[in-house]
């Protein structure tokens, strides 16, 4: 269906004002609130990778980011994103991101994310990815090695893990 300009600047029979103005407001603040937690969200994100994961507190982030704490946690919790669950996630991102593209030992990369014992890292990949970190890693090597070598894709098929890492 197609209509014309002037069909189209035609007023809506029974079109209300008051309630489209109304309607207008609601939305606006509804994209301004999604738009601000959206923003708060990658800030704090932004802020943990800068900063590293070793010893990183929400006092350290709301004070760079010039708020309270409590404003911050309240702003996050709001979003249904506390911020633990934000910490976390950057640390699993992180986490998949040194897995699968280089060959630090998994001890360093535990530590390097603020795992204080190498046992809590490893839970935690399998509880994010669904794989253990050794297995990440050798999934990603087999990947890249089919990448870059077409002839072992012959036979080959991916694992249900791989899938997972690679979503």
């Amino acid at each position: 269906i197609a209509y014309d300009d002037q069909t189209l600047d035609q007023p809506f029979q029974g079109a209300d004002p008051a309630l489209l103005a109304l309607v207008r407001a609601q939305a606006d603040g509804l994209l301004r609130a999604q738009n601000s937690s959206d923003s708060l969200e990658a800030a704090v994100r932004a802020a943990l990778s800068n900063r590293g994961f070793g010893g990183v507190s929400c006092e350290d982030v709301a004070r760079g980011l010039g708020i309270t704490p409590r404003t911050l946690q309240r702003r996050l919790s709001q979003n249904g994103m506390p911020f633990r669950r934000v910490l976390e996630a950057v640390r699993m991102d992180e986490a998949l991101f040194l897995l699968t593209h280089g060959s630090m030992p998994l001890p360093d990369v535990a530590e390097h994310l603020g795992y204080t014992e190498p046992s809590s890292f490893w839970h935690a990949v399998k509880s994010c990815w669904g794989s253990t970190p050794r297995e990440l890693r050798s999934n990603a090597n087999d990947a890249a090695g089919v990448a870059t070598n077409p002839m072992k894709l012959s036979g080959k098929s991916v694992s249900s893990s791989a899938k997972k890492a690679f979503r």
